[in-house]
């Protein structure tokens, strides 16, 4: 930007704003773009300055070049001056003169100027006239122009403006064209002047907003808004600000400005002020004048300034007292809008006298710009009658001319016990089980409405007495606003097989301040017992032993119950009270489902020879309540050892008594020589013994023979069924020896009972213990 421009002080040189040509001083329009530049009416002027705008001018329009002399345009041959030429005549141009050579349009009805048309053709020829590259909005009519050859005439030519809006006002060279109608090229071209005067008003001078409040502020942006909408010509003012007591300062962001026309322009303005003081607000009136030579625009500013009060805030704005004798918060002060520092006292006040403010420092002192902060404490006069008591407060800030105010309110209050807000639930509430004595559920300790711990002691009851109760802690201390969960074990003896029993139950937390309950249902489900679908078998159920006082099976157990596992203890009985049982194990655990087997041993007093017995027992399984019992039959059977005895006791003692038979029956063989049957008596010596047998010769064959046969008897007694014959055999072959040897004796003196004797009658007698071995029937 140059310095003409810059400084309004200086006379500039009359430059066009458009297109920078050098004007002479009093130049209304420029010489060479035709634009309107003022210098004449003094709407680009001040105080005979020329006013050059600091702001850039954008125009819409484009003014015509100017034309130096009219011209005929090069002409073709047409259709028409071919056949003018073979025996009509020629259409040739026109010669114009024109009689008005300047044009000043009237806003209203356009101007009129008049032309001479001469007809230099050989041919009756009628001629229009039309605007040559003319500005949208320049419309020319005429009425026809007919002329015979050689012939001249006068016409006029209306210009009109066909705008909405009056077109800026400038000056410019038209050409108009007229040509023949025969021949559109036989034309010529006239310059005609044609000025657009300046019309409208001056322009308006507003500014936005056009009161300004300054709270601890020296300055303010406003806008200017320069309308020129009224003309049709641009405007160029100088600004300028004053205001009666010269204090306000002004600060344009442009002195001089160029209002295009038809168009409005805004400025920005910045005013100063001192510093405010303390006390009331002051109003300043600025005026705003923006001047030409032509005359001057002008609008008005207020400004209202004052020194604000100091914002006063409470945090927080509710001071509690929740079981305390005051609440505490903090006053802040602040003065960061301020542009003083400032100096204030402190109090407190309640028009019910309720309430007493104090505050850490009465005096405080604040700096422009910045807070300060202060602790305030605030309690009752009188104790509260209520759990919660609201009373509202105001805090005062003074400095000796202004005072700031904030408002405040004091809650007092008195929380209740904490077991006066805490729950107690029991999760579930419903407990159920099956088959056990005990079930399990938590209790829950709510404390999230409480504002200070809960201690209390845990403990559980019911209705029947027949429940117990085991909590995981038995006191517990929970936090204010936390939830804890206790576990909590119930027991209750188990209600009979396939019955149901419920129990309500409730769980008491408690402590010096009160206690709270939480209800429940135990239900307890018992299955049938496991005995009574318990099914017991014995392998084998019959048995048999021989020559055996002892037995042995396996008794199986089967848990047909598909929850509960089943224990018995196994015994066994019978009918007679003399079978004996041995179980291995003696107790059995079957899990549901499952079976169970131990071994059985009995043992019972053994039958008589070849005799047989049938012993019923039965074995039970007992679980305490109920027993459950296999039956089975244990045969027992003896071998008949009599046969055998008598058939061994009869051959040994034959054999004892033969060879007796041949030993010495005597012991004084001398006196009773050994006589054995080789040498046997006939009869007749037989029938003499008595008289001539000093030794035996005749009665000792006779004897052992005799005793011979009879053992023979005794032996052959076996194939009897009866043991009459050895019996009787061998009875009378010991009766025979024995005789015999009583008959040595008497007779001989001899000594009793030699080798022979013993033999035959250890003999004997066993062969008759072998025939008393024989069966007896029984009745």
């Amino acid at each position: 930007m140059d310095d003409t421009r810059q400084d309004p002080n200086v006379d500039a040189d009359p430059i066009c704003g458009n297109c920078g040509t050098v004007n002479a001083p009093d130049a209304e329009f420029c010489v060479r773009c035709g634009r309107f530049v003022g210098l004449g009416t003094g709407s680009s002027t001040h105080g005979g300055r020329t006013l050059t705008s600091e702001i850039p001018i954008v125009t819409p329009w484009r003014p015509s070049e100017p034309t130096a002399a009219p011209t005929t345009p090069d002409r073709k041959p047409s259709a028409s001056t071919a056949t003018s030429a073979s025996g009509r005549g020629e259409a040739r141009p026109p010669r114009v003169e024109v009689v008005t050579p300047e044009l000043t349009l009237d806003p209203a009805e356009g101007g009129t100027l008049d032309l001479r048309v001469h007809n230099t053709s050989t041919i009756v020829d009628r001629f229009r006239a039309r605007p040559v590259d003319a500005p949208p909005w320049l419309k020319l009519t005429h009425p026809a122009i007919t002329l015979y050859p050689d012939e001249e005439k006068p016409a006029t030519i209306t210009v009109a403006i066909d705008a909405p809006r009056w077109p800026a006002a400038q000056r410019f060279t038209m050409t108009i064209r007229v040509c023949s109608d025969e021949d559109s090229n036989a034309a010529t071209d006239v310059a005609v002047s044609v000025t657009v005067p300046p019309i409208g008003d001056p322009a308006q001078l507003h500014v936005e907003p056009e009161r300004v409040r300054l709270r601890d502020a020296t300055s303010a942006k406003v806008e200017l808004k320069v309308d020129n909408r009224g003309s049709n010509f641009p405007q160029r003012f100088e600004l300028t600000g004053s205001d009666a007591e010269d204090v306000v300062g002004f600060e344009f962001s442009a002195v001089i400005i160029e209002v295009p026309p038809g168009e409005t322009i805004s400025i920005g303005l910045t005013v100063t002020v001192p510093p405010p003081e303390a006390g009331p607000a002051r109003s300043l009136r600025a005026t705003i004048c923006g001047a030409n030579d032509q005359g001057s625009i002008e609008t008005n500013l207020t400004i209202e300034q004052e020194a604000s009060t100091l914002q006063l805030r409470l945090d927080p704005t509710t001071l509690k007292a929740s079981d305390a004798p005051y609440g505490e918060g903090w006053l802040i002060v602040d003065n960061r809008k301020g542009g003083v520092d400032r100096q204030v006292r402190l109090s407190g006040r309640d028009p019910e006298g309720a309430v007493r403010v104090l505050f850490y420092e009465a005096k405080i002192g604040v700096r422009a710009g910045t807070e300060s902060r202060t602790r305030i404490r605030a309690h009752l006069v009188a104790p509260p009658k209520e759990a919660e008591t609201s009373r509202p407060f105001t805090v005062v800030a003074s400095d000796g001319a202004n005072e700031s105010t904030v408002d405040g309110t004091l809650v007092q209050s008195t929380s209740p016990t904490p077991i006066a807000t805490a729950e107690i639930r029991l999760e579930p509430e419903r407990i159920n089980v099956r088959d056990r004595t005990f079930g399990r559920c938590h209790a829950i300790v709510d404390n999230t409405r409480g504002a200070k711990p809960l201690i209390v002691r845990l403990s559980g009851s019911d209705p029947e007495r027949t429940v117990g109760f085991e909590f995981e802690a038995w006191t517990l201390e929970v936090p204010p606003g936390r939830v804890f969960r206790v576990g909590v074990v119930v027991s209750a003896p188990s209600p009979e097989g396939g019955e149901t029993l419920s129990r309500e139950l409730t769980v008491v937390a408690s402590n010096g301040d009160g206690s709270m309950q939480a209800r429940g249902t135990f239900t307890q489900v018992a299955s049938p017992a496991p005995i009574t679908l318990a099914k017991i078998r014995l392998e084998p159920e019959q048995f048999t032993v021989h020559n055996s006082a002892r037995g042995q099976l396996r008794v199986v157990v089967d848990n047909r119950s598909r929850e509960l596992p089943l224990r018995v203890r196994l015994l066994g009985r019978d009918t007679e009270g003399v079978v004996q049982f041995v179980f291995d194990p003696p107790t059995l655990d079957i899990a549901p489902g499952q079976a169970g087997w131990a071994k059985v041993s009995v043992r019972a007093p053994r039958p008589r020879m070849g005799h047989a017995t049938v012993r019923n027992f039965q074995v039970g399984a007992d679980d305490g309540g109920t027993v459950v019992d296999a039956r089975a039959a244990f045969t027992q059977t003896s071998d008949d050892l009599l046969p055998l005895i008598r058939i061994a006791a009869t051959l040994l003692g034959g054999l004892i008594a033969l060879i007796g038979a041949f030993l010495p029956w005597v012991r004084e063989t001398g006196v009773v020589p050994l006589v054995t049957v080789r040498y046997f008596p006939g009869i007749g010596e037989i029938l003499e013994v008595a008289k001539d047998d000093s030794y035996t010769y005749v009665t000792q064959p006779v004897g052992r023979a005799i005793v011979l046969v009879l053992v023979a008897i005794m032996l052959l007694g076996i194939l009897r069924p009866k043991g009459t014959v050895t019996i009787v055999a061998g009875l009378l072959a010991m009766a025979v020896t024995i005789g015999f040897v009583v008959y040595a004796n008497l007779n001989f003196a001899a000594v009793p009972w030699g080798s022979g004797t013993t033999l035959v009658v250890l003999g004997c007698a066993l062969g008759c213990i072998g025939g008393l071995c024989i069966r007896r029937r029984e009745s």
